[in-house]
């Protein structure tokens, strides 16, 4: 979309940084509980794979199972697609906040050197995440 001659600029907001991380969730509503795992993290948000649909703008307690111990955020779906359901983080402590920050960090750095590894050969391949509710 174009902008009037003489309009001020649009102030682009830029997109946090998201890597792809496969954590098992829980998704705690009013509507019940659901487990799934995560396909991409940011600071802002997630997106993930759940076992059931997930209605838009259900708000909830999302637990991401992080390695050290379980974050708890409460969040909103913003958008689905099938048993894919993006949220948005509407609250999230400093402390959490800062160790999802850096668990995003390194699978982010870690992405770049696999893709810097696998260029030579060919495209880089996103691995395949095991679902954690399938009890494999």
């Amino acid at each position: 979309m174009m902008r009037p001659f003489g309009s001020p600029p649009i102030r682009l907001i830029p997109r946090a940084v998201r890597a792809t991380v496969g954590l098992p969730l829980v998704f705690n509503s009013s509507e019940g509980r659901v487990a799934g795992y995560s396909l991409n993290v940011s600071e802002s948000g997630i997106l993930g794979s759940f076992q059931d649909v997930l209605e838009v703008w259900l708000s909830g307690q999302l637990t991401i199972c992080v390695p050290e111990h379980p974050i708890y955020v409460e969040t909103r779906i913003v958008r689905v697609e099938g048993k894919e359901a993006a949220m948005s983080f509407l609250k999230l402590s400093e402390l959490d906040r800062t160790r999802l920050r850096r668990h995003v960090e390194a699978a982010a750095t870690a992405e770049d050197v696999a893709a810097a590894l696998a260029a030579p050969v060919g495209p880089s391949a996103v691995p395949d995440v095991p679902d954690p509710t399938s009890g494999e």
